[in-house]
């Protein structure tokens, strides 16, 4: 089981270029019922437009962040570089997906720019949970 922790009342980010995959967690993310909104981007630019009109609204700071690793554009390990530099987004729980690698060095590369975790994609979604956490 894949369990995606959420913790608090921010929305949920998807960030992937591809639609199809966005639909399937969409899919799934309704089906945990949760409270917290999902929002979909499909680049990273587009991720940190939304994260940037969050400053200063705490209930508008995401809860979690979903990130593909492979963007055009802005790749999603630069994404999270550019997160983690802004103290405001530090402590927001980014987890990096890569499309079909279990390359240790892609898994330390995402680790290292500030990823809290890496899951390999396609994910299963027999296996794909949303969880609500407490806060505190």
């Amino acid at each position: 089981m894949i369990e995606f922790s959420v913790r608090g009342k921010g929305p949920v980010y998807l960030v992937d270029d591809d639609k199809f995959y966005q639909m399937i967690i969409q899919r799934v993310y309704q089906s945990s019922r949760l409270a917290n909104p999902l929002e979909c981007y499909d680049s990273g630019i587009a991720c940190l437009e939304a994260l940037e009109r969050t400053v200063g609204m705490r209930e508008s700071v995401p809860s979690l962040v979903l990130l593909d690793v492979n963007m055009p554009v802005l790749s999603g390990i630069e994404t999270v570089r550019r997160i983690r530099a802004r103290k405001e987004f530090a402590e927001i729980p980014v987890v990096t997906m890569l499309s079909s690698s279990n390359d240790q060095c892609d898994i330390e590369a995402a680790l290292s720019a500030g990823a809290s975790g890496y899951c390999e994609k396609p994910v299963d979604i027999k296996v794909l949970k949303f969880v609500a956490m407490p806060v505190g």
